[in-house]
């Protein structure tokens, strides 16, 4: 039996991901339906229609496995930082995903992105995010930032999914204004930069094994994207796209 989702956004829009508020509801021939009272301020509603075919997985799940922590904590220590005033990189916090339009990444300052051209403006693009912690000598302020990948996901004439990088960003920025930086937040977004660069070939490899284990072998005749973990049972009622989404497959 299909099930609708009903998503309810305190942005502007779906694309606009962000906090939201959903139920989900089993729908046969006849029409049934629930309701949600007592809800903030709530600009954009969408509600989809799922076959109970659909495959579905949280894609924050999948990149907070042990094994993906403990790459980016790797990669953070290999960051080179030598001669510079600053320490080397420390996650902070779960890895998030959520998405983005095409237009909005392509205008991210500092963003290095592969092919401007790639996509309409109003594509959805997938954002794998990591924050960072950086101490530094003590004359000078820490730096907090984030470096968010963008990933793209799609199925090929043939119904196999696929999944491609597009681009890097990396945002740094002092935790304490008034103290001086000595222009630290550049170079350390720029060294974070080049070391996701220099792994890129990994990070594929990571995002196709975990498309392929949860493809099957399967082909599909449809792939989208839900905010939230893609339960639907026990979802809760409040959940925020800013930190994870769901990739869903329908098989042929």
């Amino acid at each position: 039996m299909p099930t609708m989702s009903v998503f309810a956004f305190e942005r502007q829009s779906f694309q606009s991901s962000g906090p939201f508020h959903q139920m989900h509801r089993l729908i046969d021939s006849g029409f049934t339906w629930e309701a949600s009272w007592d809800l903030p301020a709530v600009h954009a509603i969408v509600a989809y229609v799922r076959p109970d075919t659909e495959v579905c997985q949280s894609l924050s799940d999948i990149v907070n496995y042990p094994a993906v922590i403990k790459f980016v904590r790797d990669t953070f220590s290999r960051v080179d930082t030598a001669g510079k005033p600053v320490r080397n990189p420390e996650l902070r916090g779960p890895i998030r995903t959520s998405y983005q339009v095409w237009k909005d990444i392509a205008a991210t300052p500092g963003a290095k992105i592969d092919q401007p051209g790639a996509h309409q403006d109003s594509d959805l693009v997938n954002t794998i995010s990591f924050d960072f912690h950086c101490n530094t000598d003590a004359v000078f302020t820490a730096l907090s930032g984030t470096a968010t990948i963008y990933v793209f996901y799609s199925l090929d004439g043939s119904g196999n999914p696929q999944v491609r990088i597009e681009g890097f960003s990396t945002r740094v920025w002092d935790d304490e204004p008034a103290r001086p930086d000595a222009g630290l937040p550049g170079i350390v977004g720029e060294v974070v930069a080049a070391t996701l660069m220099e792994n890129r070939p990994f990070i594929q490899a990571m995002l196709d094994r975990a498309l392929q284990r949860l493809a099957a072998g399967r082909t599909f005749s449809d792939l989208y994207f839900l905010p939230g973990t893609g339960v639907k049972i026990n979802a809760p009622v409040d959940d925020n796209a800013d930190d994870h989404v769901a990739l869903c497959l329908v098989p042929r």
